[in-house]
């Protein structure tokens, strides 16, 4: 008996964009970028 290969869902770069709760979530999550360039420039 051979076995069988697992189903990998194939996923794209921009699959967050879809759904507007990831949209939102990546969003949220790089607010983060300003904030860490101002604590940088801060010391």
């Amino acid at each position: 008996m051979s076995n069988r290969k697992p189903y990998v869902r194939e996923m794209t770069r921009t699959w967050w964009k879809d759904d507007p709760f990831y949209r939102f979530y990546m969003v949220r999550e790089a607010t983060i970028l300003p904030l860490i360039f101002f604590t940088i420039c801060l010391t």
